[in-house]
């Protein structure tokens, strides 16, 4: 899966350093929030990840920083389970993004 922020960004983000989470800990919460954002907007299933929506390197950043809202929220909540990561901010970004599918 291609993951949608890098671990730089997250760790800005959650405002962490290497001293309090490894990188397999924060690629858990990217690699969790990547895939959540993505089913969210419904991305067409023959893409195989986000480069296949959007190329090489062109996320856009409303859907990265959604992406980031998500892995905050996931973080902040990650012993209570009681995340709800898409917020009505998540939302707003992911809007112009859905792609709606027929039943």
């Amino acid at each position: 899966m291609f993951n949608l922020v890098s671990i730089a960004e997250a760790r800005s983000h959650l405002r962490i350093d290497e001293e309090n989470e490894s990188d397999a800990a924060v690629l858990f919460f990217i690699s969790s929030a990547s895939s959540a954002v993505l089913k969210r907007i419904k991305a067409p299933r023959n893409a195989a990840n986000a480069q296949d929506v959007w190329g090489v390197d062109a996320v856009p950043d409303d859907v990265r920083m959604a992406t980031l809202l998500v892995i905050g929220d996931l973080y902040d909540n990650r012993a209570s389970g009681t995340a709800n990561p898409f917020s009505d901010a998540v939302k707003a970004l992911l809007d112009p993004y859905y792609f709606p599918t027929w039943a």
